[in-house]
């Protein structure tokens, strides 16, 4: 992945940058407020990133253009709130959510890895796999990741160690403590039950007709995987029913458009108000001018293949339906009659030993925790330790980077992020995360570029940022950097380095990056999506 430019504006001030090299570039400037860390949330936040702009900055109010090239392949990516369209060789793809993106930039990049969330899989947010080689300039927190959201630093642990090659780590023994604890307070609930059942027994053989606990060892195996194809029916029932709605909302688009183009074909469309013949089609965030024939067939042509793969994810569910019902039907017949509706309905039998019923429950959901609990620890106990060595592998080389640039350094790491009640701060917490992207950079050797706003801040001294620099030189990789300079500093054009391309934001003015001077460019940018984007 290469950044080669980047733009943001409206129609009525924007900024374009197309200056970047695939080799270390350095963006600097004499003071501060001079648009280096809109530049640079700016760029990740094209593509996906809940990006921390600087206040008094409305990204709402503005529409956000990079070009990047990924495989060798240059992608442009426009994004308007939670709107993205994307334009490649011909293609253009329209997303109106954050999960749909992510999916293409994991079609781009490989794969987005999947993380343990309260038993279950969740793909990382874009946010979160960024922050790998993306270090903002606020927000910051040793302790925690910066996107500090749904997903936690344990989190983005497991997400490296998957990208390592190794599989569904898991970290999170808060979860097992959890368990336990809720099954310690069922086991004294089912207690309190079976004791309350005990005494509305009138004779032994009543207690055996109607007690469904008596049955549990023959009737438990039989539920469980009734109750487990049902309701795995249902939620393949709802996706579906999903995409069915979604194929006949597109359809209706389509055949909006396609009216649209036989009444401009006929004739002639104007607006009734001010007699313009640019007719606008808006989503939520994005106008696209359909009043241009190529436009309107770009937008036909994404529209019709969103439809082709929603009807083959229809097809897909539909299949996945079929294939359990018949599993639901076999069941049934291997199962006698009796046996099989007692497993079936036995949640429905209202009967006076009530208790019993909620008995049963109780002795299912422990028997399930306890499932749940053993398969975490059968199942992710050698994992984790593989997954410990590797982030120890991890700290051992973010040790080796800090020996390099300080070997006097008073730091040294012992985790990936560092303890709550020991933060780093100052010129400490730019040698930490500087340490922590080039080690992740070296433990993975992925195809990100590097890029770390303000990367000298907190005083970090002259002799120690050399030798950064020199490290990130070395990687043969394009690195974007920020720095605000000192006066002394600035005169002595510190970046001269052949190596290193430098560009100065020092000209821009005081907390106005954004003005109609770059209007042009950026204009450019936006029209060669064919007028496919209106500008707001």
């Amino acid at each position: 992945m290469i950044f080669k430019s980047f733009g943001v504006g409206n129609k009525i001030e924007s900024f374009y940058e197309d200056r970047f090299s695939d080799r270390v570039n350095v963006i600097y400037s004499d003071d501060n407020n001079r648009g280096k860390t809109l530049l640079m949330q700016g760029l990740l936040y094209s593509i996906g990133n809940n990006s921390i702009f600087p206040d008094g900055f409305n990204e709402k109010e503005y529409t956000f253009y990079s070009l990047i090239n990924i495989g060798n392949i240059d992608y442009q990516f426009i994004r308007k709130n939670s709107t993205f369209v994307v334009k490649s060789e011909g293609v253009l793809k329209i997303f109106d959510t954050d999960s749909e993106f992510r999916s293409f930039i994991a079609s781009l990049i490989g794969v987005i890895p999947k993380v343990q969330k309260k038993g279950m899989d969740v793909t990382v947010d874009l946010t979160t796999f960024y922050e790998m080689f993306f270090i903002g300039q606020d927000k910051r927190n040793p302790s925690a990741l910066i996107g500090n959201g749904y997903f936690k630093k344990d989190d983005f642990k497991s997400m490296l160690c998957q990208l390592g090659g190794i599989k569904r780590p898991n970290f999170d023994s808060a979860e097992e403590l959890e368990i336990k604890k809720l099954i310690k307070e069922l086991k004294v609930q089912h207690k309190s039950l079976v004791k309350k059942l005990s005494l509305l027994s009138k004779t032994p053989s009543l207690a055996l007709l109607t007690s469904k606990i008596a049955d549990h060892d023959d009737a438990r195996m039989v539920r469980n995987k009734a109750k487990l194809l049902t309701e795995e029916i249902n939620e393949k029932r709802k996706q579906r029913n999903r995409e069915t709605i979604r194929v006949e909302k597109l359809t209706n688009l389509q055949n909006e458009l396609n009216s649209l183009n036989m009444t401009i074909n006929l004739g002639g469309i104007i607006c009734s108000d001010c007699g313009s013949g640019n007719i606008v089609f808006k989503n939520k965030n994005i106008e696209f001018d359909v009043s241009n024939k190529e436009v309107r067939s770009e937008i036909m042509k994404s529209i019709s293949d969103n439809i082709s793969d929603k009807n083959e994810a229809i097809l897909s569910f539909t299949h996945e339906i079929n294939i359990l019902q018949d599993r639901l039907r076999e069941l049934e017949k291997t199962t006698p009659p009796d046996l099989f509706q007692l497993a079936m309905f036995s949640d429905d039998i209202r009967t006076e030993e009530q208790y019993d019923s909620d008995a049963h429950s109780k002795l299912l959901e422990i028997q399930e925790l306890e499932s749940k609990n053993f398969n975490i620890k059968k199942g992710f106990n050698d994992t984790k330790a593989e997954c410990g060595a590797f982030i120890e592998s991890i700290v051992t080389s973010m040790n080796d980077f800090l020996d390099a640039i300080d070997p006097d350094a008073r730091l040294k790491f012992n985790d990936l992020f560092s303890k709550s009640t020991n933060v780093y701060s100052g010129s400490d917490e730019q040698e930490y995360y500087y340490c922590r992207t080039m080690a992740i950079n070296e433990t993975l050797n992925h195809n990100f570029p590097i890029l770390i706003d303000a990367f000298r801040d907190g005083e970090l001294s002259s002799h120690k940022e050399e030798k950064m620099l020199n490290e990130f030189i070395g990687l043969g990789k394009q690195v974007i950097l920020t720095s605000t300079l000192k006066k002394e500093e600035y005169k002595s054009n510190k970046y001269s380095d052949h190596r290193i391309n430098s560009i100065d934001y020092s000209l821009h003015p005081n907390g106005k990056l954004l003005s109609i001077d770059h209007n042009e460019e950026f204009r450019k940018c936006i029209d060669s999506f064919g007028g496919l984007i209106v500008l707001s």
